[in-house]
Parts: structure tokens; C-alpha cells; sequence
């Protein structure tokens, strides 16, 4: 990496000076003082000198009042700052770990200086990447998507505070993929799989598969929420276990307004339930007590009882979820009821993933559709 070095004006004023070379050629940039050439020394040995000269140029004409990419996403992410309210401490830092993804190579340009181009050209890039989790693949669309998602996130706050006065995100696609398919298990299906799931798991796999419940909300339930003083007996959804501080999980409300429910437990649940403890001991919990750790259960608990299985399918343990509405949805409960149930804010998400199962609507379709036709023929004739 080139050197920022002092250098003495016949004025006697001391300047300095970067020696670096564009296609070969040995040119020289002077700045006045040494923070700034030393910045700039730091951007020919990260993007050559060339787009030194550029990143340069669009700091000039910005002024240093306008910060820097990198800048602005600490004030967005900073608690202090208050731009970015009502999330976990974990989730928190998740988007800071997050911005890896776009800071080395945008973070050092001014907000207001980075255009569309840019943007299409870090698409480009970060679609390219290899995958940390995925061995010889590259990073998912679906990570991508969040990726662009909160980019876009922190450069629509610096537009509602008038440092910009575009979102330079908006309106760049990214490369769809091919997204997973839920698995649907039939009731004989999810039997065999149960078959294979140690004794002391099989409430909590049973329980998943009758209430539709997310793997946060089951394994945070405590007994007070199960009340079998009802005709019918039912579990109150209130909490839910979240990413808190490095990683370490934490009980917050579930996921969204719609995620506090109530919802009915057959009988085959109830009498699978472990023996009942106080009321704020957790329902589900490891064998020699305390939290599950997802990890943990879906490799070594999960993943095993569905390979001895051998059904034909591979059901990830969310699929528990989809499996419940499918067997709600084949028993002719409505969509809305499903949605319910299902704690979904939107019916729309209800629709979009289950409502290809809801039985009898490509029969309403076609019936709709033809006496529109039939209509149409008689008024022709």
C-alpha cells in the first residue's frame, strides 16, 4: 500500500503527498494534511488508484458535512441514535454483522454520492460470493434479499432526514432463486417419522405438528399457558424465545400482533404432554432440563428420525408448521380460520403458501369461469 509522505511548499507550508500508478503510470496526489492522505493512501491499496481518484472527487463535491456510508450505518444501528427502534439486542447485532456484506466495498463513499449503478454493480458482486453455510454454492438470493433489504432500510432514513434526496436501492433487482418448497406430511408420514424420535422429544413433535406453532414459541411455552379447564383445552401463544446479545436467546413476544393467540389442543396432545411442573417451568425442555437448543434437536434429534424414516420426503422441522395447516386445510377448515391459528399478520402470507391445498378451489375456479362463458354464448346467440 502506497505511503502518505510530508512535503515542503516554498511557502513553507507542509503538504502531503501520495505516489501511486493508474495503468502503469506513476501519478501523484497532494492533500493537505495527513488524516486525508493517509485515507487515501488506504483506498489506492483497496480499490487501485484509479477509483481512489473517484471515491476523492465525490467526497469533494459532497463536503465532509455528508457522511459516509460506513458512517450513516452506525448512526441507523446505533441505540442512541433512536432512527432504528422496537428490536431485540440480538437482532441488533445481526444487521450489524450483517453489513459485511456491503460496507467493504460502498462503505467508504458519501450517502448522497452513491448512484444506482453502484448499487447494481454491489449486486453484482455479493451475488458472487461464496456461501458460509452452503459448500460450493454461492450466498443465497434469500440472503441477498436481506441484504438489499436493510441497505435500503438505512438509506430511506437518511432520505426521510434529508441527506439524500434518493434511494439509490430502489428500483434494483437482484437474481430470484429458486426458493425451498414446504414440505407437507401425510398423518401416516409424520407416524413413522414419530416412531424414531427418542421418547423424551415426542411431545414436543407431536405438539408442533397439532398447533402449528414455530420452534420459538413451542420450546418458550411454560405450563401456565396450557388450560385444561375447558371444554375444549388450549395454549395461550405469548412469548417467544429471540436472538439476544451474541447470539444468546432471549423471551420476547412472538412474532408479530397476530403471532398472540389461542389455539385448541386435541387429545392425542394433551395426553402426550409430560407431566405437569409449576407454572413458569417450560413444557418442553432438555433431558436433564433447561432451554432446547434448535441446533442440537434438529441434528442430532430431528434430521436422525427423519433419515431412519426414509419416507421419501426430507421435512425440516418449520415443515412441522406447514404439515398442521395442510391437515386443517384437507379437513375443510377455512383459510381465515388457518390464519388464525397460524398467527399469520396478513391473510395474503396464509394464501400465497397454503391456498393451493384448500380443497374444492380449482373446482370454484373453473365453475366461476364457465358460467362467465356460458353467459357470454347466450347473450352472442
Amino acid at each position: 500500500m502506497p505511503k502518505a509522505r510530508p512535503f515542503k511548499l516554498k511557502s513553507g507550508e507542509v503538504v502531503w503527498r501520495i505516489q501511486f500508478r493508474i495503468d502503469g503510470k506513476v501519478k501523484t496526489e497532494t492533500l493537505p494534511d495527513k488524516g486525508a492522505a493517509d485515507q487515501f493512501a488506504a483506498w489506492v491499496g483497496k480499490y487501485g488508484g484509479k477509483a481512489a481518484r473517484e471515491l476523492l472527487a465525490k467526497r469533494d463535491a459532497s463536503g465532509h458535512q455528508i457522511p459516509t456510508l460506513a458512517e450513516w450505518t452506525a448512526t441507523y444501528l446505533s441505540p442512541e441514535s433512536g432512527i432504528l427502534t422496537g428490536i431485540q439486542p440480538g437482532t441488533r447485532r445481526g444487521y450489524e454483522r450483517m453489513t459485511n456484506a456491503f460496507l467493504p466495498l460502498l462503505g467508504d463513499h458519501p450517502i448522497d454520492a452513491i448512484t444506482r449503478d453502484d448499487i447494481g454493480q454491489w449486486v453484482h458482486w455479493v451475488e458472487q460470493q461464496p456461501s458460509g453455510s452452503r459448500k460450493g454454492q454461492t450466498v443465497a438470493p434469500k440472503t441477498v434479499a436481506n441484504y438489499r433489504a436493510l441497505l435500503s432500510n438505512i438509506f430511506t432514513a437518511a432520505k426521510e432526514r434529508k441527506l439524500i434526496s434518493d434511494n439509490p436501492v430502489s428500483g434494483v433487482r437482484i437474481t430470484r432463486g429458486q426458493s425451498r418448497e414446504g414440505v407437507f406430511l401425510t398423518r401416516d408420514e409424520f407416524d413413522v417419522i414419530l416412531e424414531h424420535v427418542p421418547n423424551h422429544y415426542k411431545p414436543l413433535v407431536i405438539f408442533m405438528a397439532n398447533t402449528g406453532c414455530r420452534w420459538g414459541e413451542a420450546t418458550a411455552l411454560t405450563w401456565s399457558d396450557i388450560d385444561r379447564s375447558k371444554r375444549t383445552p388450549t395454549v395461550s401463544i405469548n412469548k417467544a424465545w429471540k436472538k439476544g446479545v451474541d447470539g444468546v436467546p432471549v423471551l420476547g413476544v412472538p412474532k408479530s400482533a397476530k403471532g398472540r393467540r389461542s389455539i385448541p389442543l386435541p387429545q392425542e396432545v394433551v395426553d402426550s404432554l409430560p407431566p405437569r411442573q409449576g407454572g413458569d417451568q417450560l413444557v418442553f425442555h432438555g433431558v436433564e432440563g433447561g432451554r432446547l437448543w434448535y441446533g442440537m434437536f434438529n441434528t442430532r434429534i430431528w434430521k436422525r428420525a427423519v433419515e431412519k424414516a426414509n419416507v421419501g420426503k426430507t421435512p425440516n422441522i418449520h415443515d412441522l408448521r406447514h404439515t398442521y395447516a395442510s391437515w386443517l386445510l384437507a379437513a375443510g377448515a377455512p383459510l381465515n380460520a388457518v390464519q388464525n391459528k397460524l398467527g399469520h399478520e396478513k391473510i395474503d402470507t396464509t394464501i400465497s403458501v397454503y391456498g393451493h391445498l384448500a380443497p374444492g378451489v380449482d373446482e370454484d375456479i373453473v365453475r366461476v369461469l364457465d358460467a362467465m362463458n356460458r353467459q357470454r354464448r347466450a347473450i352472442e346467440a
